[in-house]
């Protein structure tokens, strides 16, 4: 727990792909047509009081889209089905974003207790 704590390895990539997937969760959120597990707390922190930094959030019942592809149960053309429905709703929220990126937080995240 030591090397945990030291925070050595809570840096660069490791942090930013964590804020980025807080962010990404929370945008998703507000985005209508779009279902996301809504993120009821988080802690970016290496240094709080459990180690590590975590995300609570609501569990939603069906399988990850990342699992459709290797799934045996879909034929070839529910795939392309699936992919197709979740291209046009990705392609309906570009409008509303400034770029394509990942998504951050544009202030700095407030700390858990402060």
């Amino acid at each position: 727990m030591d090397d945990l704590r030291d925070n050595k390895w809570w840096r660069g990539e490791r942090r930013c792909a964590f804020e980025s997937e807080v962010a990404t969760h929370l945008w998703i959120n507000g985005v209508r047509g779009l279902r996301a597990p809504v993120v009821k707390a988080f802690d970016i922190r290496a240094d709080n009081p459990s180690g590590v930094p975590w995300i609570c959030m609501e569990m939603l019942n069906g399988r990850p889209l990342s699992k459709i592809a290797e799934d045996r149960e879909f034929t070839e053309e529910e795939k392309i089905h699936i992919f197709e429905e979740v291209a046009k709703l990705q392609v309906s929220s570009l409008p509303s974003l400034l770029f394509l990126s990942s998504l951050f937080f544009l202030l700095p995240l407030l700390e858990i207790g402060s």
